[in-house]
């Protein structure tokens, strides 16, 4: 199809799941050196789109960047032309702020060179594929060696469960919702939904082939659906209480004692006003079903990480534990043991809550980090092999019905652990050990030794 008809087409539209445009002059100065290069009457082919029909509207699943370059050139050479980029505004402001600065770009490159390139726009001609469905779109994609950037696995993700949403104005906000999770640096969404979401769930089931977060996080629904409301299943209920008690013998039946919450008391249903988001009727390990619940679980769990991680929920000792250890995050090893270490803190906390928690944090570094003391090289597949053949954390977890579970489990467990000898000097393992327990003045768990399991209880005495 050629590119005259293609600007032409004023059904084509950028999908919500698609990321911002983000070409800058290293892609645009040799795409327009390759025009003018380019005869009046040639023929130039610029490889291949991928589109999906979407209703009345044509998605472009592959080639937003190229096409939207040119949809600038074409504005730029044809003043006061409409093309299909002009009947849709960016979302996104980084989007915008590049078109302007492309257009400036290109603008600049036509006064300089006295003129547009010479081809016509007739004769520049793309491969279109049409894809019956998106998954099929996507499939095409990763099949196809195109010159705009490869979308990562999370990406397709969003794209799979924003397909499910009827609501368009929905589907617009858990796009953008999302887009402003992937620019906050303190935490990658891909990490979010592999590292610490996706293997807790998979090991957790005691299943350890490697993760594919597209299959662990697919939809459950087949048809968009909508709704006033969600089911919940009997074991999925939201976390609104604290404990619980059953008393038949008084005949006081069942009493519920209602975590911290400010809610609207309603007849017949409760409103959240705080942490509404962490109140979600959502757990780590439940099967998903799919659409705008999965950017709410999403969004549920990188708000749990921040008020972990950077919001210190957890208290002084979890605290004071994460500034000594970052000061051993230069080294590859161990900070795949530290990230294994922050998605069982997450697993636990998602389970049982952050109230009194320090000796359970305790067993689980240990668990953790045995990995990182008993050898002296920890690459990424080491990780796996320890969970698949060693300790279990997050089995453990998702076995307990108690936390004094975890850590009886955690002292057999760990009997013996610890004692490894042949710690060459000025290793990362022997700073670790010296910070973490031999300094007399300054050593972490010197201070903390009423948390020690009960099995390492030998390393207070160090």
């Amino acid at each position: 199809m050629s590119l005259k008809d293609l600007l032409a087409d004023h059904d084509l539209t950028i999908p919500v799941y698609q990321r911002p445009y983000s070409w800058t002059d290293q892609q645009v100065i040799p795409l327009m050196s390759d025009l003018y290069k380019a005869k009046k009457g040639d023929t130039l082919v610029m490889g291949s789109l991928i589109f999906h029909r979407n209703g009345s509207l044509t998605d472009i699943v592959d080639g937003q960047q190229r096409l939207t370059t040119f949809a600038i050139l074409h504005r730029l050479l044809n003043t006061g032309a409409s093309n299909f980029l002009m009947k849709r505004p960016f979302r996104y402001l980084s989007a915008q702020e590049n078109v302007r600065k492309n257009a400036a770009l290109i603008n600049d490159m036509i006064k300089k060179k006295g003129g547009g390139p010479e081809l016509d726009f007739a004769d520049i001609f793309f491969i279109v594929l049409y894809a019956p469905d998106l998954d099929d779109a996507f499939a095409f994609f990763d099949s196809q060696n195109s010159r705009g950037k490869r979308l990562d696995d999370h990406e397709i993700l969003k794209a799979h469960h924003l397909r499910y949403i009827a609501d368009p104005a929905l589907a617009e906000d858990c796009a953008v919702k999302w887009q402003s999770l992937e620019k906050d640096p303190a935490l990658k969404i891909g990490t979010l939904l592999g590292s610490i979401l996706g293997r807790g769930r998979k090991w957790g089931r005691k299943e350890y082939r490697e993760l594919d977060i597209k299959k662990e996080f697919r939809s459950q629904r087949i048809h968009r659906s909508d709704r006033s409301g969600y089911l919940m299943n009997r074991y999925q209920q939201a976390p609104l209480f604290r404990t619980w008690r059953y008393d038949p013998v008084s005949g006081k039946g069942l009493e519920l004692f209602f975590d911290r919450h400010d809610g609207i008391y309603r007849s017949g249903s409760i409103l959240i006003n705080d942490d509404a988001l962490l109140s979600l009727p959502l757990q780590i390990t439940q099967s998903l079903e799919g659409g705008e619940s999965f950017f709410w679980f999403t969004q549920k769990y990188y708000q749990l990480y921040k008020q972990i991680i950077v919001g210190n929920k957890l208290g002084p000792f979890f605290r004071e534990l994460e500034t000594n250890l970052k000061h051993f995050d230069h080294n590859t090893g161990t900070r795949y043991v530290h990230e294994l270490f922050v998605a069982a803190v997450i697993f636990y906390v998602d389970k049982f809550g952050h109230e009194e928690a320090d000796y359970v944090l305790a067993c689980l570094f240990f668990t953790c980090y045995h990995l990182r003391f008993k050898q002296p090289t920890v690459q990424y597949s080491s990780v796996y092999r320890y969970i698949r053949e060693e300790h279990n954390p997050f089995a453990l977890i998702e076995r307990a019905g108690h936390p004094d579970y975890i850590v009886e489990r955690c002292n057999v467990l760990l009997e013996g652990a610890y004692r490894e000898q042949n710690i060459k000097s000025n290793s990362i393992r022997e700073k670790m050990r010296i910070s973490l327990f031999e300094d007399p003045e300054h050593a972490f768990f010197l201070g903390h030794r009423h948390l020690l399991p009960r099995s390492l209880s030998f390393l207070a005495r160090l």
